[in-house]
């Protein structure tokens, strides 16, 4: 089986949607898979265990920035792509809503389709893009827009992302859910102490709410003045600076410290040494980080979205969405509680899980 998959969109950093992609597409078997992504794409793919598809490159960068003008580059280098492919593949399969992934991709279904080659198009979704970020929000609408032509299949990370979808018109038929998985490892009800009181594990964007995280542990500060947090995720090189240069400003420097991008083994021990994940994500599809947490033992408090509420439920602390004060205080009561690590066994799956159902899901389009 030829499959040809878009993470064209990839920026820097591991976002729940790239370690989502990788983690379910490096378990496929007896497949030929080829991979239209970035230099930096392909790096973070190899580096997380996808290393027997053959890449396709669009652009070199080495550092993510300028986000209109690199995007707008790699649509024309994966149309490009799609134009060049010479033999059509059984599947195409789109990361992400972006329209550097969807364009290719749907100009590929074309040629497929005008050639009479029986060819699924397998699109992911997560989350509907806040109205208020004009452009994404604009251009996620366009790509669905082109989706409900050439889409055959839309896989969601959960039930709100595929709900969203219905609410929009799209056919029950051909949406399905697959939760993501996540990483078992041993776990210790004593584990080692940890030198931040919470870590925050995301990509470094304002959609994540870290402008909330500054007001949050300010606050904190005045309860646990020794209190630090830790900001695990990276995000491109103008917003990274931006949020470093706010943290010095803000004179925060000694209580909140970007790590930026971790290697996976040093995540997992930061999360079985912390007490709490502080999650401040204005939208989500799934909340894989909160589930890593979980698995790790480690408390979460997070906005109450309405996905967070049906995933998790009261496995996490919810507060009122975009309540800073409010989030501030429950942060301080988890703190002086003293709650000791347990892990959460209900939120748990394991990524072979994860992908032996999706894959199942695609490979069923063929027997329809």
């Amino acid at each position: 089986m030829k499959i040809v998959s878009f993470m064209n969109a990839y920026t820097q950093g591991s976002s729940g949607g790239d370690v989502l992609f990788v983690e379910l597409t490096k378990r496929w078997k007896n497949v030929e898979h080829t991979v239209c992504t970035s230099a930096l794409g392909e790096q973070f793919c190899r580096m997380k265990g996808l290393t027997d598809a053959r890449f396709m490159i669009s652009t070199h960068e080495t550092e993510f920035s300028g986000v209109i003008r690199t995007y707008v580059k790699r649509i024309l280098l994966g149309l490009k792509f799609a134009f060049s492919v010479q033999q059509l593949p059984d599947i195409i399969y789109v990361s992400s809503d972006v329209p550097c992934d969807t364009f290719p991709a749907s100009v590929l279904k074309f040629r497929a389709k005008f050639a009479r080659k029986p060819c699924k198009l397998v699109q992911k979704f997560y989350h509907q893009n806040d109205p208020k970020r004009i452009i994404s929000y604009t251009a996620q609408f366009f790509s669905l827009a082109l989706l409900r032509q050439v889409a055959d299949v839309f896989i969601g990370c959960s039930q709100e992302s595929v709900d969203l979808l219905k609410k929009r018109g799209f056919p029950e038929s051909i949406l399905h859910v697959v939760k993501p998985g996540v990483s078992i490892t041993p776990f210790s009800v004593q584990p080692e102490s940890s030198e931040y009181a919470a870590v925050f594990l995301g990509r470094i964007h304002p959609s994540k709410g870290i402008d909330d995280l500054f007001p949050v542990w300010q606050k904190v500060l005045m309860h646990k003045p020794d209190a630090k947090l830790a900001l695990i995720g990276k995000g491109d090189v103008e917003t990274m600076s931006f949020y470093q240069t706010e943290i010095e400003k803000r004179v925060l420097s000694k209580h909140i410290r970007m790590l930026g991008f971790v290697p996976d083994d040093e995540v997992s021990r930061l999360l079985s040494t912390t007490q709490f994940l502080i999650f401040s994500s204005h939208e989500e599809g799934y909340g894989m980080a909160v589930a890593e947490a979980l698995a790790h033992g480690c408390h979460v408090v997070a906005y109450d979205l309405p996905v967070f509420r049906k995933e998790f439920g009261d496995s996490i602390v919810r507060v009122p969405c975009f309540d800073t004060d409010f989030f501030a205080q429950e942060v301080i009561k988890c703190l002086e509680s003293g709650h000791k690590k347990n892990r959460d066994t209900q939120t748990i799956r394991t990524w072979e899980q994860a992908s032996q159902e999706e894959f199942e899901i695609i490979i069923n389009q063929f027997a329809t």
